[in-house]
């Protein structure tokens, strides 16, 4: 849809018009007893001088859990396996979607981080160094 100046406004009428649902409400169910996230960190770490040269390298590891996602109770996979059969017929309940939450998210970072520096100095008297 191509920009309209007269989104620029407070007009709830015209507002409306933009939103591509029935117009009925949500369902938000969100587990009262949901688990506060946490992760597991991990960092391993070596440090060496070649001459002039500073060199790091450096192992990081992070593993979360418990994270909280949001789905669709009303939206489902197509029958070839693929995103998204639209077929549940909410309408008749007097409601556009029923959302609901989940704790059972992971997430995993693990990187080698690499660094090699050189202490600034001048090539010549006169010259601009760098490092």
């Amino acid at each position: 849809m191509a920009w309209n100046d007269s989104y620029l406004t407070t007009n709830r009428a015209v507002l409306d018009a933009l939103v591509h649902t029935s117009g009925l409400p949500e369902i938000w169910f969100i587990q009262n007893d949901a688990k506060v996230p946490r992760s597991q960190q991990a960092n391993l770490g070596v440090r060496h001088l070649f001459g002039d040269w500073a060199t790091t390298a450096t192992y990081a590891y992070v593993h979360a859990y418990d994270m909280m996602a949001l789905n669709w109770a009303n939206i489902g996979l197509n029958s070839n396996g693929l995103c998204c059969d639209f077929s549940f017929n909410l309408g008749s309940h007097g409601f556009s979607n029923f959302i609901y939450s989940t704790n059972d998210k992971q997430s995993w970072y693990n990187a080698l981080q690499l660094q090699l520096e050189r202490p600034y100095r001048r090539a010549y008297s006169n010259s601009v160094g760098w490092g």
